[in-house]
């Protein structure tokens, strides 16, 4: 990617016993930044875990923010500092996504190193070593990776919630569904409802479980096995 011109950070404050003075977690963020030649960015901040659902205060205020024009790039700690929730990670992604702000995610090892080193907070902070340099320079094959997951997830979450009566998951061979509880056989016979249904993305699952939703209509209890 180009150098931002207008970056911003999130970190989430630990303040477990013997955590670093969040002034250290700060600096040690601004100094990731750094270490890609990026301008300070600006850094917004929660303490406390990950909430279940929607965005701690300091998030929020970042995803305001990128709504708004004010950043042109975000450097993360990891998806999971953002939300427990993979609709809430696919909706901050997105909207960043929308704006054109790229997006990098720092890996743990080079989170964990730099925080290790940097010592106070004043003065030149020392460089990163060699392993975390290494694991941090590399950020846009794990970002690819870890959103695709993430998009996984919350396809997965946002189906389960429109398909109630259906199992869904997704793996190496597509999308699936199948129906819950053990009273169904599957039909073989054309236009039948059936008992499990399989697809190359969500959309054409969706598409398919909207199909069985009529014809269970039309012929109720069509999977049933007596």
């Amino acid at each position: 990617m180009t150098v931002p011109v207008r970056p911003a950070a999130y970190i989430r404050i630990a303040s477990h016993p013997g955590a670093p003075a969040p002034a250290q977690q700060h600096s040690a963020i601004v100094e990731l930044a750094r270490q890609r030649g990026w301008p300070e960015p600006a850094v917004y901040a929660d303490e406390g875990p990950v909430v279940a659902q929607g965005y701690g205060p300091g998030l929020a205020r970042l995803s305001a923010a990128i709504g708004a024009g004010r950043h042109d790039a975000v450097l993360l700690p990891g998806v999971g500092s953002i939300s427990s929730s993979p609709a809430q990670l696919m909706a901050f992604l997105c909207r960043c996504n929308e704006r054109g702000v790229a997006v990098e995610f720092l890996s743990p090892a080079g989170a964990h190193a730099c925080l290790a080193r940097y010592p106070s907070g004043e003065g030149r902070s020392p460089s990163l070593p060699p392993t975390a340099a290494r694991d941090s320079a590399r950020p846009a094959s794990r970002c690819a990776a870890w959103t695709a997951d993430v998009l996984t997830l919350a396809g997965v979450e946002a189906l389960s919630g429109l398909f109630a009566d259906w199992r869904i998951w997704a793996d190496d061979h597509g999308w699936h569904a199948r129906r819950r509880g053990d009273v169904y056989v599957q039909a073989y016979q054309h236009g039948s409802p059936t008992f499990c249904v399989h697809a190359v993305s969500a959309a054409e699952l969706a598409a398919q479980l909207r199909w069985q939703q009529a014809a269970d209509t039309h012929t109720p209890a069509g999977c049933a096995s007596g």
